[in-house]
């Protein structure tokens, strides 16, 4: 900053100066006799000056990045500091933003803003329970198991069943062999459709498995009645998609297929659904996509199904997860998505 302005007499003639911080500069004037450059020291390198509207010097902008005190009193009425500074005047800016650090007009954001309440899209959630929920439906979400909807199939006396806030869990105390158990709803001869979402917490010593279930009859012959169950079967280590059946609680009968999967699987989607000739089992990994696994034709009529766990690791506690069971009263084909809801997503 220039601090002073003195002058050299030369006969009438006055040469004006101006004092840099360390000597004193020959100052070149405009044609109303204000300063405007600040020569070098070598005469010829230019440093801009600024005057106000009055020829009073103000500000000397050189190379070299002045001391902070040489600029106190001044930043506040003339310039805005980056950090910590208010702008008296509105601010115009040159257009629109392009990248994402631009600053935005009030246009601009009045044009691209939702207002509160906008509806953003409709998204498809298949967990989310039905508009119209069937009488045998459970969503498993008010912590207390409803004993007067499920029938307890637990012939081995293993199970014991809460519900807290993961969903139903259906819980195998240590036992060494099969051990079926699991809740269960009467159901007729009609077509129908049931899924649920399974998922489990468990220690593997040999192998437990878990989902759904079709039982000839749990009421009337519990220790004696046929079982299908389709489910996921975890070994130490290893995954897969079952589909079995039971002479009994704990006698296996058959293998219809194990398919297994290269990764865990942290839950999955099952579903019966049965055309009046047959059983089908499909799968989901989102719910929304299903995949047809098989169809069966057991020997028996069911008159339950529902959710089960097998327990077959001695020494350890197996427990499955329900997150909800759904019903249908007719069979759905294999794309169709299961009864869930649109969940509407507002701005």
């Amino acid at each position: 900053m220039v601090s002073e302005l003195v002058g050299e007499s030369i006969g009438k003639i006055v040469t004006p100066v101006g004092y840099d911080g360390s000597a004193f500069r020959p100052l070149l004037l405009d044609a109303q006799g204000r300063p405007i450059v600040l020569a070098g020291n070598d005469g010829t390198v230019a440093r801009a000056l600024k005057c106000n509207s009055s020829g009073q010097l103000e500000v000397l902008v050189s190379g070299k990045v002045p001391d902070s005190e040489l600029l106190d009193g001044l930043h506040s009425s003339a310039f805005v500091l980056k950090s910590g500074d208010t702008m008296t005047g509105a601010l115009t800016l040159s257009g629109t933003p392009t990248v994402d650090l631009h600053a935005a007009t009030k246009k601009y954001v009045d044009d691209h803003a939702i207002s509160p309440g906008t509806l953003l899209k409709n998204v498809w959630c298949p967990d989310a329970p039905p508009a119209a929920a069937n009488a045998k439906d459970d969503e498993f979400d008010d912590a207390s198991f409803d004993t007067d909807k499920w029938t307890a199939f637990d012939p081995g006396e293993v199970l014991t069943t809460t519900e807290p806030a993961q969903g139903a869990c259906l819980q195998s105390i240590t036992h060494a062999g099969d051990c079926i158990a699991g809740q269960m709803q009467a159901i007729t001869n009609d077509p129908f459709t049931m899924w649920c979402k399974v998922s489990g917490l468990l220690s593997v010593a040999n192998y437990m498995t878990f989902g759904i279930a079709l039982w000839e009859d749990g009421i009337l012959n519990p220790a004696t009645c046929d079982i299908y169950i389709f489910g996921v079967l975890v070994t130490a280590g290893q995954y897969y998609i079952t589909g079995r059946r039971f002479s009994q609680y704990n006698s296996w009968a058959a293998t219809t297929f194990d398919v297994q999967y290269v990764q865990p699987m942290t839950s999955l989607y099952l579903r019966f659904r049965y055309t009046g000739t047959a059983w089908e089992m499909d799968f989901s990994t989102n719910g929304l996509g299903w995949f047809w696994r098989a169809a069966v034709a057991p020997a028996f009529t069911p008159k339950q199904v529902g959710m089960f766990v097998d327990n077959n690791g001695t020494g350890v506690t197996a427990r499955g997860i329900f997150s909800f069971f759904r019903f249908l009263n007719f069979s759905q084909n294999v794309r169709t998505p299961p009864e869930g809801r649109l969940i509407h997503l507002y701005g």
